[in-house]
């Protein structure tokens, strides 16, 4: 019901594949629930979109895979080919950005594991 496209190769700067290789390694940590590469391109059958999530920022799609997992929807991954930048600025590894995530992260932790909403 959910087909993650996982870049493969990514070709990224070393902080920024530090913060990638957490945001895939912290969902399955905290919830065993494998998130492949959920800031990527993704096919969702349209119920998973009623799932209610409570992320405000860039951990929204991981919630959402997780939710979706966790409710009995299957997920499933294709890897595909990232090709290099060539133009532009990334932001997706911002401080900002990435504090936005643990602590959305840690919210939902909380409300899955602790209060049990699925």
């Amino acid at each position: 019901e959910v087909v993650v496209a996982r870049r493969g190769v990514k070709h990224y700067g070393c902080t920024r594949k530090l913060i990638s290789w957490l945001f895939n390694a912290l969902p399955m940590i905290f919830f065993a629930t494998r998130t492949y590469d959920a800031g990527s391109v993704k096919l969702v059958r349209r119920s998973i979109y009623d799932i209610p999530i409570i992320s405000s920022g860039v951990f929204g799609e991981a919630e959402r895979i997780i939710r979706a997992k966790r409710r009995g929807f299957r997920i499933g991954v294709k890897e595909i080919e990232h090709f290099p930048r060539r133009s532009g600025k990334a932001s997706g590894a911002s401080l900002s950005l990435t504090i936005e995530a643990i602590i959305d992260l840690l919210r939902c932790w909380f409300d899955i594991v602790i209060r049990r909403r699925n």
